[in-house]
């Protein structure tokens, strides 16, 4: 299983790291939407853990981008957010 992992928060990104190690070995982490577009073309992931809340474009308008790209199989994308109520 493909995973990329988009968090513009660095202690995230290492929870994510920490995580995933666990379950794939194939993974990839971003810190940006406009990274995770570019990736998403060249990793074509399964699946996208996309942070919500992030500066410049947000992980909403990001799904909507990469949704828009051709890939050759459509990604599973999960939206996660570090927020605390």
């Amino acid at each position: 299983m493909r995973v990329l992992f988009v968090d513009d928060d660095e202690l995230n990104q290492k929870t994510g790291q920490a995580i995933l190690q666990r379950i794939t070995e194939d993974f990839v982490i971003v810190g940006s939407a406009k990274e995770a577009i570019a990736k998403a073309q060249e990793f074509e992931p399964d699946v996208i853990l996309m942070d919500i809340a992030m500066p410049n474009i947000d992980g909403i308008e990001a799904t909507r981008l990469i949704r828009q790209l051709n890939l050759s199989r459509s990604p599973y994308i999960l939206g996660i957010s570090g927020f605390i109520a």
